[in-house]
């Protein structure tokens, strides 16, 4: 995935997270990756199962 800066940031959706094993490592190492590059990312995470979701976080 490549990441592009634009004036305002990017917004970042992700639903249903909860389906994708090790999704909470997936994200920080993209945040961090962004970060590096700094750009202007706002991430959501969104998922309808609360308790998958909190399991999934490391």
């Amino acid at each position: 995935m490549k990441a592009e800066s634009r004036p305002g940031g990017s917004i970042l959706v992700l639903d249903e997270i909860q389906r994708n094993p090790g999704w909470s490592e997936a994200v920080k190492n993209r945040w961090d990756a962004d970060s590096r590059h700094k750009l202007n990312l706002k991430v959501v995470v969104l998922g309808s199962a609360p308790l998958l979701v909190e399991q999934g976080l490391a």
